[in-house]
């Protein structure tokens, strides 16, 4: 007989350690469920991804001078940037949908049905969020680069005799990268989940999103960076696949098995993706825990729900007025 797991309570207030622990935690008591449900609901886009790139790889060089082959080269390109975009909106609304729901209890069974009632809801909306998204990222990372070019130019007078101190701002220029990196992706990561949960517009949720980063901006920055950590950590399995992918240049050579070379590598591009999409599952769950940390402190939501469960258990306890007058009330 299998034991009932106990649900995870995420709206407590929690240091960094905690965070990820409840995150991992989560992850494991939800891995199967929540592995079936993305990659069902992103196995169209695998593949389409999958097939597209495997059939521009296997354009022979003479195809780009012919006008008609770089229309279909451009049109390529497009449908696979255009599936991307459809593949991170279906992973934010099915992770945070399926964490939602969890934090809810509205259900112990995730099935497939289940996810998509809640998706269908929300799609559209995680469809625009990263299309706004994507333009705060591009001038984000100008006004960053910008400022640490112009950084860079100001100091290059006084660490040209002096080595070590070239060292040492040069570090500090990395680890100012990395800063302003893991703030930005937390603030589109919160954004994100303020306007799903919230059901706000885009631009509201990123006003919001920013207060919240820089009213907590340390441990953030940590919990964000050690979350890319791990994700591009998962993506040395992938670049097994890669490799192999490279390999196929110079194993299928001959004409007569062009259609096994497209096979092998469509598989392999499938495979990559899978892992690519789980890992960036695994951010958001550690993310959105850092988000329901941080509402936690701001505004004890989990604190006033136990206090009204509370209050409403002692009332219910309670069947007759003789009931009240024999309590003193």
């Amino acid at each position: 007989m299998q034991l009932k797991q106990e649900r995870i309570n995420f709206r407590l207030r929690r240091d960094f350690g905690e965070v990820m622990n409840v995150a991992m935690m989560f992850i494991h008591q939800n891995f199967k469920e929540l592995v079936k449900n993305i990659l069902f609901f992103l196995s169209p886009i695998l593949l389409i991804i999958s097939v597209l790139t495997s059939y521009y790889n296997n354009l022979t060089p003479e195809a780009f001078s012919n006008e008609i082959f770089i229309n279909t080269q451009t049109t390529i390109v497009l449908i696979i940037f255009l599936s991307f975009w459809i593949g991170h909106s279906i992973l934010l609304t099915v992770s945070f949908a399926f964490l939602l729901s969890y934090i809810k209890g509205e259900t112990n069974d995730f099935s497939l049905q289940f996810i998509w009632n809640k998706v269908k809801k929300v799609f559209w909306r995680s469809f625009i969020n990263i299309f706004f998204s994507f333009f705060v990222l591009i001038l984000s990372s100008i006004i960053i680069f910008f400022f640490l070019f112009f950084l860079g130019l100001m100091v290059e007078n006084f660490t040209n005799n002096f080595k070590i101190f070239a060292f040492i701002i040069a570090i500090i220029l990395f680890l100012l990268i990395v800063l302003l990196t893991s703030l930005l992706a937390a603030v589109i990561n919160f954004s994100f989940f303020i306007s799903l949960e919230k059901e706000t517009n885009y631009f509201k949720s990123l006003i919001v999103s920013i207060k919240i980063v820089f009213r907590f901006w340390k441990e953030t920055a940590i919990i964000q960076t050690v979350s890319l950590g791990l994700v591009f950590s998962l993506f040395l399995f992938p670049f097994l696949f890669l490799f192999f992918y490279a390999l196929t240049q110079h194993i299928f050579t001959s004409h007569s098995i062009q259609l096994l070379e497209f096979i092998v590598r469509t598989i392999a591009t499938i495979l990559f993706l899978s892992i690519m999409f789980l890992a960036g599952a695994f951010n958001i769950i550690i993310m959105a825990s850092q988000y329901f940390n941080l509402i936690e402190k701001m505004e004890s939501v989990g604190l006033m729900i136990q206090i009204e469960n509370l209050h409403h258990i002692n009332y219910k306890s309670f069947n007759t007025l003789a009931d009240l007058d024999e309590e003193g009330f």
